[in-house]
Order: structure tokens, then C-alpha cells, then sequence
């Protein structure tokens, strides 16, 4: 069975989440740097301090209501600093499912109370390939 195209189903399937085809787009171009333009960043180091970036709730409800992205390397250096080692270590498998489904955490919390969004779909999409690849 062929693999699903991402970027073709982003494209004709957008969701009300930007941020969410942009992840699966570079996802599926096999991009995925550790800060936004490849080097931290004035904008990183602002996403590490911000509290509104870092707590978990607080973290996905504030970038779905703005729009606004965090980056990898932000967001484990983010845990480390709030969360100590623990912090660091969920902070680094949330970002791992971001980059393997195209979601983290509160995405699929989220996706799970509206069961019937574009987001969910293309989560699932973006699993299905991510399975698709592994031989």
C-alpha cells in the first residue's frame, strides 16, 4: 500500500491550526531543525523563559489561541529550566511526538475532544507514514 502524501492532503485538507501543517510539512520534507531558523535564536531564548510557552495546559491552549510556534530545542531547554531534569525529559518525548504525528500532547488531547477535525486526520496521516517507513 502506497504511503499517504502529507504535503497533498495539508494542501487540499487545511486545518484551523497553521501550525499544525506546518509541522507535518516539514515533517514530510524531512526538515526539523532544533531552533525555528536552524541557530538559536532572540526569539528561542524568549520562548524558553516564557511560562506561557512552558506549562503544559497553559502552553497548547496559548499557541492554539495565537498561533504561535515554539521550537524544539526551546521547548526541551524550557523543561529543563521549569521542570528541572524531569522537565527536560518529558519536554524531549513531547517533542518527539510532535515530530513523529505532527501533534504533541495537548494537540492530541485536543484532536481527542473534537474527534472529527482536519487536525486529527492529518495526525493520523502523518502516523500512517511515519509506520509506513520503518523497513
Amino acid at each position: 500500500m502506497d504511503a499517504i502524501d502529507t504535503a497533498s492532503l495539508v494542501a487540499a485538507y487545511p486545518s484551523q491550526m497553521p501550525r499544525h501543517d506546518q509541522a507535518l510539512q516539514a515533517t514530510a520534507a524531512g526538515s526539523s531543525p532544533l531552533f525555528k531558523d536552524g541557530e538559536l535564536s532572540f526569539k528561542d531564548v524568549l520562548d524558553v523563559i516564557n511560562p506561557l510557552q512552558q506549562l503544559p495546559v497553559i502552553g497548547t491552549l496559548y499557541r492554539s489561541l495565537t498561533g504561535d510556534t515554539i521550537s524544539t530545542g526551546s521547548q526541551v531547554l524550557g523543561g529543563a529550566l521549569f521542570g528541572g531534569p524531569i522537565g527536560m525529559i518529558s519536554a524531549a518525548v513531547n517533542a518527539g511526538l510532535k515530530a513523529a504525528t505532527g501533534g504533541d500532547v495537548g494537540d492530541h488531547m485536543l484532536a481527542w475532544l473534537q474527534p472529527n477535525t482536519p487536525v486529527t486526520t492529518q495526525m493520523a496521516a502523518a502516523k500512517y507514514n511515519a509506520t509506513q517507513n520503518l523497513g
